[in-house]
């Protein structure tokens, strides 16, 4: 093992999630889903302002059109810069699912992973763009994290129970390949939680073991950070996004990577807007 983290935040919330980096306002979002509430965290002085949602709150990006965008049980909600919020859409799933960690690329599609609320072994990753919500993985094993490479054309998925990390590629009309394992983990990693890309393309990956693996491109690990406590979700942030962020129950981490990761899009919600896709969706 290599590597050292530092606690950034100590606090109430049990399980955060959603962890995403808010360019601009130098904070890192940070999702409450049990206590249906929605936090920015100054990583320099440790402070964590929290609000509440009225939901249960699994992951939260910017949007284009300068609000934020919530993904709350079976709904995707708007958040203006007044606290004000508005569903945009009610998701057609599966009552037993609900939103779990997701990403925005590049071309500002949403894709998210919908985990069984229950703990069992089913799920589904959906994408979400332009008004339209479409199942793109269907029946995943417990599906973890979703990460889209920096030119928006490879989907990475953490495939929960099945300790697998896959990928896909993504056509022009944003359909996916039939897909292919990257790594498979070793029993004693635990699953695999929240991922995140470096700029390298190196996956980092929080696992349930209380560990924080890098993957290489051809699919070995290259590194692994001891975390104390079990690994919830992961995402870079900070200046240049360089140092990744790591939680686990009740607190959050930083870590000082050897590469810089890529920043996450701002989701595209205009009805119509084009994206850049080909006219007719292929799924």
């Amino acid at each position: 093992m290599t590597g050292t983290t530092q606690i950034v935040w100590q606090g109430d919330i049990a399980r955060p999630t959603g962890l995403a980096w808010l360019a601009g306002a130098e904070c890192l979002l940070v999702c409450d889903p049990e206590g249906g509430r929605l936090g920015s965290l100054d990583p320099d002085g440790g402070a964590v302002s929290l609000m509440s949602t009225g939901g249960p709150t699994s992951f939260c990006f910017p949007t284009r059109d300068g609000e934020l965008l919530l993904g709350m049980g079976g709904d995707l909600v708007r958040l203006d810069g007044n606290g004000n919020s508005e569903v945009e859409v009610r998701i057609d799933m599966p009552a037993h699912l609900q939103t779990g960690t997701g990403t925005a690329d590049c071309l500002g599609r949403l894709w998210f992973a919908a985990p069984d609320a229950s703990g069992g072994d089913d799920g589904r990753v959906y994408r979400y763009h332009d008004g339209r919500m479409i199942p793109s993985l269907f029946g995943r094993c417990r599906p973890g994290g979703v990460a889209v490479s920096a030119d928006g054309r490879m989907l990475v998925h953490a495939n929960g129970t099945a300790r697998r990390i896959e990928y896909y590629r993504i056509s022009p009309a944003a359909a996916l390949s039939a897909g292919e394992v990257l790594a498979v983990l070793p029993d004693d990693a635990g699953e695999p939680r929240g991922i995140a890309l470096d700029r390298d393309g190196g996956l980092w990956v929080a696992l349930s073991s209380g560990r924080l693996a890098l993957i290489a491109p051809d699919g070995t690990i290259a590194m692994q950070v001891e975390i104390a406590g079990e690994a919830i979700d992961v995402a870079f942030g900070g200046t240049d996004m360089a140092t990744l962020f790591v939680s686990t129950p009740g607190a959050i981490h930083a870590v000082q990577p050897p590469v810089a990761g890529l920043a996450i899009g701002a989701v595209k919600l205009s009805a119509g807007a084009h994206l850049g896709l080909i006219e007719d969706d292929d799924h």
